[in-house]
């Protein structure tokens, strides 16, 4: 849960029974019966992870080239050298 410092200070003088709107007589203005209500959100999350499906992909490119350039290298290497 992420607040702002601000949010924090309101949230604990809520906590504390102290009123936020405090009219600056000195006295408190209790506010203990008033129930606090917190609202939690949350982002919705994808099942798949898909950057890790791009990352796979990218890994199994990369072998199919190297497997490709060594046969080529491989075939070309007879003909340089003899």
């Amino acid at each position: 849960v992420y607040i702002t410092m601000q949010q924090a200070m309101e949230f604990l003088d809520l906590m504390n029974g102290v009123s936020s709107n405090n009219d600056g007589d000195g006295g408190d203005n209790n506010n203990s019966g008033d129930p606090i209500v917190l609202s939690m959100y949350a982002r919705d999350r994808p099942s798949v992870n898909s950057s890790a499906i791009i990352i796979w992909a990218l890994g199994v490119f990369v072998a199919w080239l190297a497997s490709i350039f060594r046969r080529v290298i491989i075939g070309v290497m007879p003909r340089l050298l003899g």
